[in-house]
């Protein structure tokens, strides 16, 4: 499996979520915990989480959220299941996406 993982670098076991609601007690990383475990279980999943980080600096727009898994199979598993989230009452404006380097958005972008 370290082949598998090697090809996507450090990221392959990543996802970052973005549009969670940043709740006040922004230094609490117990709270991001449990809304990242309630999100998943939205999805039916329990993934093993390795850590969990808000990215960037601290603004009135909720911050996304990087959420580095154990295995690869864990990332795909949960992105394969994003479309469940629309139309959720508590998680319809959160969106996921694999962890991409700056040459990856950029591609992307041009698409």
């Amino acid at each position: 499996s370290s082949g598998i993982n090697a090809e996507y670098g450090d990221r392959g076991c990543n996802i970052i979520i973005h549009g969670l609601e940043e709740l006040k007690d922004n230094g609490n990383s117990d709270e991001l915990e449990t809304q990242i475990k309630a999100l998943f279980s939205e999805l039916d999943e329990a993934p093993k989480v390795k850590s969990v980080e808000r990215l960037g600096k601290i603004s009135s727009s909720a911050r996304p959220v990087k959420v580095v898994l154990r295995s690869r199979n864990a990332q795909i598993s949960i992105l394969s299941k994003k479309p469940l989230l629309k139309g959720n009452d508590k998680f319809g404006k959160v969106f996921l996406t694999p962890d991409r380097t700056v040459e990856e958005r950029r591609e992307r972008k041009q698409l």
